[in-house]
């Protein structure tokens, strides 16, 4: 599935999810952007949990990943860390960036190469480091 399109899927349903439908079908035929949102919202569950449990099979809340951070035109700095995906929250080991100036991209890498930027395209952070 294309990144980028799970990015904007995930910030149409944050908004979606809150408004309430209007509609005047109550059959599950219903079109409106916020019943498809809600639908939406189903198969974006089912999207996260083929990547996170595929190999987690019991649903872990606690994820093994690496974080990355990119610095001064394209040094990587990678640490072990553990995503929980309920709070999206990362967890790091301690990580010296001694010497190195400017931070230009964060991201998490799981074990199956699929990969979390902190930042999305609007700014909004999809996970917090701790």
């Amino acid at each position: 599935m294309n990144e980028e399109f799970i990015k904007r899927l995930a910030l149409t349903l944050r908004y979606m999810l809150k408004q309430e439908c209007f509609c005047s079908t109550t059959s599950d035929r219903c079109l409106c952007a916020v019943c498809n949102a809600r639908i939406a919202a189903d198969l974006w569950q089912d999207e996260m949990s083929n990547i996170y449990d595929s190999k987690y099979d019991d649903g872990a809340y606690e994820i093994p990943c690496q974080y990355v951070s990119v610095w001064d035109g394209g040094i990587e700095v990678k640490t072990d860390a553990s995503y929980y995906r309920n709070d999206l929250e990362v967890f790091t080991d301690p990580i010296n960036v001694d010497g190195l100036d400017m931070c230009e991209k964060e991201y998490i890498l799981f074990e199956n190469g699929t990969t979390l930027d902190r930042y999305d395209s609007n700014g909004k952070e999809n996970f917090v480091v701790l």
